[in-house]
């Protein structure tokens, strides 16, 4: 419990002071209660456009991290779980529904749950990383057309040159383009 005096002479009284959990709602609303209470705190900054903040330091004794550098990796708040369902059933269902109607190829239970947690991981770079894979392949294909091959071998050739390309060998991608 932390007692704070007002320019006012009132005081405001802050009853979990140094465990309060780093929730910004929390957070700005304490920062709005001494900011009406006492301008002239000591734990306020002023920004360049003359608001005032808590300083990082105010924050740090606030919420009880530990102001060390090597300390405060280590310390964290957990995530409300009303937020992280919330968000969860948002994003991720819907996400996972939609996953499961596209067609995968058969690589396996292990590869396919694997891709699906990259996919609900970061969906938006695996969707790209999808994208221009599909680009290279598609022009490589084009530019292998002319050799003569008919359609199913060189599409089994763009996607082997394009999986060797993934895996960062590149003489065998330029032995197999130069056939």
């Amino acid at each position: 419990m932390a007692t704070i005096l007002c320019t006012n002479n009132t005081t405001l009284i802050v009853k979990n002071y140094g465990r309060v959990p780093f929730y910004v709602d929390e957070i700005f609303k304490l920062q709005k209660d001494i900011i009406d209470c006492c301008r002239d705190h000591p734990g306020l900054t002023t920004l360049w456009n003359g608001e005032k903040v808590f300083s990082a330091a105010e924050i740090a004794k606030i919420t009880g991290s530990p102001t060390d550098p090597f300390m405060r990796i280590w310390s964290f708040t957990p995530h409300q779980l009303d937020l992280f369902l919330g968000r969860f059933q948002i994003w991720k269902v819907p996400l996972f529904q939609l996953l499961m109607l596209f067609p995968r190829p058969p690589h396996g239970t292990t590869v396919e749950l694997m891709s699906l947690f990259h996919l609900m991981g970061d969906p938006i770079d695996s969707i790209a990383s999808l994208i221009f894979t599909s680009q290279v392949t598609q022009s490589r294909l084009r530019r292998l057309q002319p050799n003569g091959m008919d359609r199913k071998e060189l599409e089994e050739l763009a996607l082997l040159i394009t999986a060797f390309e993934e895996v960062g060998d590149e003489e065998t991608v330029l032995a197999l383009e130069e056939e």
